[in-house]
């Protein structure tokens, strides 16, 4: 059994750890052995029985135990690794633990001369001495340790990893036990074989943890590891590798040419990253875990290795490279931090950048953001301010843009422009826009908008939610809900959204026009700007950007464009909104050029829901 399991450790074409190694170690103890074991009784049948061959059935046993008594401290001490990667210990740490097989090994050299441990009768049988007791009991010493290990440390082991190593003890226990009281038996290494075999299943046998390309371990290892890290509350140091531009490369090159980039990046790492683990996140990022927390020089390595063209067969390659090194915990002491820090893209000027230290705070600043968020979804906590809009021809205010805020016991007032993205990222901005709409609706139902001289109210549809299964439904069960009717709303959809929208947003849209919703096209002009493409969504209402508004105030071209816009709209029975007004002039050039709606700082900043309410009744003179 435990050669089947060392072949099956030498076919697997994997970098070695230290835990690795060191059941690769109690393997070959246990094959050792047990040969030393047989070799003894062959020559014990076979051999006459000479003092020659005495000497020799006598040296045989003692390579026996010695290897035998070897197991115990290799399996504490790969029973620590399994749960905590001690790569930093030092020479001192191991020598600790080997004491007590140190006592062992002089005994069995002291027996040559005393016959303690055990001794051969005349007629050529094994008898056990009068220490050999005590031997074994150093051997299980080493076992009741590493239970007492499993129960301090319980919590943070894995299920397989619990089971396979409770196994090993109970069974290693139990026939030495049995060893000990029919010395004739060979029970032992049999259990030990049948335990290494439970290990080799459960705990070695990690394919799932790693890259299928280039043998290094994968994000699932990386979070196992980094888990027991932060639990045994080490000191380490992770550094991410982004490769930015290697997505454009994998673009233009065949898979085994891919491959090759990603396994020559990989077997680089691994052999500047000496007593590291090597993982690969995602095709175009890796991540090293570095045990010397105080060492600093691994960032600059790769830093200078990445700066450099990467030369694979007969082409060249020039990675645009974001390298993040954080010390754990000084910078960073959260596991959603780290995992930030390795699925992060920064932006960039150079080919390659390193961050580290106070470069990372902007991680830290945004799990707390994170936080923030799911907080407010859960309590429901989110406020919508409301934008005026006024309608050029009324000289009223007809509308208003909803907004979401998000203001933290903790970190205070969030920036959209901050906390928005992350929202989007993490998969939480249809929580937030269902929370939105919620809120409009209830204050439309509360407020008798129509009372107040308001047609609707302006809601912005994410591409997210385009994407949400039955949003329809969804959508009017929430009108239900509030006793409100589909024109009571106007749903905002970005130009980029509608020109790019495939068949099932279009069904979508399609659907919720249907129902009786109306559209407007937002943020036009920062995308293709072209007003056939917007023709052909129906939209009623075109809402120009405040950048094409800017743009006309400082150049004639841009202010012909901003004014045939408006223009073209008009004859085709679409509404233009200008946002962002903030002066007089603006409001002038657009109204003269015949813009229908505006809405931008000139006439009021976004409001909570009881001041714009004042605001409107008092410009709309309502009572």
């Amino acid at each position: 059994m435990c050669g089947a399991c060392l072949v099956f450790s030498l076919a697997k074409h994997q970098t070695p750890t230290k835990k690795n190694k060191l059941y690769f170690g109690m393997l070959v103890c246990v094959i050792v052995a047990a040969l030393f074991e047989i070799l003894a009784s062959v020559i014990t049948l076979y051999i006459g029985h000479t003092s020659t061959a005495r000497a020799i059935i006598f040296n045989f046993y003692t390579l026996y135990y010695l290897f035998s008594f070897l197991l115990g401290p290799i399996y504490l001490i790969y029973v620590i690794l399994v749960n905590n990667p001690l790569t930093n210990k030092n020479r001192i740490w191991y020598l600790k633990y080997s004491v007590p097989f140190i006592v062992s090994f002089i005994l069995l050299g002291l027996n040559y001369f005393n016959h303690f441990v055990f001794y051969i009768t005349d007629d050529f049988q094994l008898k056990i001495g009068i220490i050999n007791v005590l031997c074994y009991s150093i051997f299980n010493g080493y076992l009741l340790f590493s239970s007492v290990y499993l129960i301090r440390q319980w919590a943070t082991i894995t299920k397989d990893n619990k089971r396979a190593l409770i196994h090993v003890f109970c069974l290693a226990f139990i026939l030495i036990l049995l060893q000990l009281l029919f010395q004739n038996t060979k029970l032992q290494l049999f259990g030990i074989s049948i335990a290494l075999t439970c290990i080799m299943m459960l705990v070695e046998n990690d394919d799932d943890l790693l890259d299928a390309t280039t043998s290094s371990f994968n994000r699932k290892a990386f979070g196992y590891d980094i888990t027991k890290l932060l639990n045994t509350h080490h000191e380490f140091k992770v550094i991410s590798i982004t490769l930015n531009n290697l997505y454009a490369y994998q673009r233009m090159l065949n898979n085994h040419d891919q491959d090759i980039i990603a396994k020559t990046i990989s077997n680089y790492l691994h052999g500047v990253s000496y007593d590291c683990n090597i993982y690969r996140i995602s095709p175009n990022t890796f991540a090293v875990i570095d045990y010397h927390a105080n060492d600093d020089k691994l960032g600059d390595i790769f830093k200078e290795r990445f700066s450099i063209p990467w030369r694979i067969e007969n082409m060249e390659f020039e990675l645009n490279t974001t390298i993040m090194s954080a010390n754990i915990p000084h910078d960073l002491c959260d596991y959603n931090d780290i995992i930030t820090m390795v699925d992060t893209s920064v932006t960039q000027d150079v080919p390659v950048k390193l961050l580290s230290g106070n470069d990372l705070s902007f991680i830290s600043k945004r799990t707390a953001i994170e936080k923030a968020i799911r907080k407010a979804i859960q309590n429901q906590s989110f406020q919508v301010y409301y934008q005026p809009i006024y309608d050029t021809h009324t000289k009223k205010i007809t509308s208003a843009e909803a907004l979401v805020r998000l203001i933290d016991d903790e970190l205070g007032f969030i920036s959209p422009g901050d906390f928005i993205p992350i929202a989007e990222s993490d998969g939480l901005v249809n929580d937030v826009d269902r929370i939105v709409l919620e809120k409009v609706c209830f204050f439309e139902k509360e407020q008798n908008i129509r009372g107040l001289g308001l047609e609707h109210i302006h809601v912005n549809l994410s591409v997210y939610q385009l994407l949400t299964r039955n949003l329809i439904s969804s959508y009017l069960q929430i009108l239900k809900k509030h006793n409100i009717t589909p024109d009571l709303l106007n749903l905002e959809i970005t130009e980029s959204a509608g020109v790019n929208s495939n068949d099932d947003f279009m069904h979508v849209i399609n659907g919720l026009k249907q129902k009786g919703f109306e559209f407007s096209c937002d943020d036009f002009g920062t995308g293709y700007s072209n007003l056939s493409n917007v023709f052909q969504m129906n939209y009623r209402i075109i809402k120009m950007d405040k950048s094409l508004l800017d743009s006309a105030c400082k150049n004639d071209s841009s202010k012909i464009f901003l004014q045939d816009t408006i223009r073209t709209s008009n004859k085709v029975n679409i509404q233009t909104l200008q946002e962002g007004v903030e002066t007089k002039e603006q409001l002038e050039l657009v109204t003269e050029a015949g813009c229908d709606l505006v809405q931008g700082y000139y006439f009021s900043k976004p409001l909570p829901e009881k001041e714009f309410v004042e605001y409107v009744k008092a410009f709309n003179n309502v009572d």
